[in-house]
């Protein structure tokens, strides 16, 4: 069998804490624009922050235009709030979010610096195979509808997988096994390798679900927020192609993302059994 080697400032912190907050942890390639848009639909009356690009892991390798194009869309999602450092970001939150309003953004659980608040995080999951897929045709997309001046600058992943079959951009990812396994775990979690990840989404989400039902999804949260509920569905993919795996495909794609598969079937057996 092959494997994959390698509030308010001007009130109280005790007031503040019974002030909640809705995160939604956008999961790229996993509906993440419909999730944004059914929540924001279900809290008509809320703020809503649309979370910049923060989670910059400077223990990961990556290549230096990689680093330098994550450093500048993290500067240009501040500015847009008028800060310059993601710590003068929360503060902004904490000082301008009111009871009930919505965050949300490709974040990590526990990336929000947001102790005083009653947070309430919201996800939504994707077979992780069918995400790794729509990923690849995604960011090959992206890639090739660049001017080339543009993409001489895009290395990379971005250049890997605009330039590479999916077999080879696969082998990619395994070759990166340290920055690229299990995205979904580690979106949900914070960390790659959580012993147990559907038990801490249980115990630490407000509400979760799966795409592919996105119609329990929207139903339930309907019910947990007490308003109408909506099913967006906003597909950005264009080119996306039923892609064939091979067997070798899937083992490496099975080694990839054990955890992710794991947590995904798990979410999928409590929520069908749950309705």
């Amino acid at each position: 069998m092959r494997t994959c080697r390698s509030g308010p400032a001007d009130v109280n912190t005790h007031a503040i804490r019974y002030m909640k907050l809705y995160i939604v942890i956008r999961i790229p390639k996993s509906g993440s624009q419909s999730l944004r848009m059914m929540v924001e639909k279900s809290l008509p009356q809320s703020n809503h922050f649309k979370i910049p690009q923060l989670d910059i892991d400077k223990s990961i390798k990556r290549h230096l235009a990689e680093k330098f194009l994550a450093k500048r869309k993290l500067f240009t999602g501040l500015l847009r709030y008028r800060v310059i450092s993601e710590k003068m970001f929360w503060k902004m939150i904490s000082r301008r979010a009111n009871d009930g309003d919505m965050l949300s953004g490709h974040m990590v659980y526990g990336k929000p610096q947001l102790s005083a608040w009653n947070l309430n995080y919201i996800t939504l999951l994707r077979d992780p195979i069918d995400r790794t897929i729509s990923e690849y045709y995604y960011s090959r997309e992206g890639y090739l509808n660049r001017p080339r001046y543009r993409q001489m600058y895009h290395k990379g992943h971005a250049e890997v997988t605009g330039t590479s079959s999916f077999p080879e951009y696969l082998q990619y990812l395994c070759s990166n096994k340290e920055r690229f396994s299990n995205p979904t775990t580690r979106f949900v979690t914070g960390v790659h390798t959580h012993k147990d990840p559907f038990s801490f989404m249980i115990k630490n989400y407000f509400h979760f679900g799966i795409l592919e039902r996105l119609d329990l999804f929207s139903n339930q949260l309907a019910e947990k927020l007490d308003f109408p509920s909506y099913e967006e569905w906003e597909n950005k993919t264009r080119t996306k192609k039923d892609y064939k795996l091979t067997d070798i495909d899937r083992e490496l794609l099975h080694d990839l993302l054990e955890k992710d598969i794991e947590l995904y079937n798990k979410t999928k057996e409590y929520i069908l059994t749950s309705k």
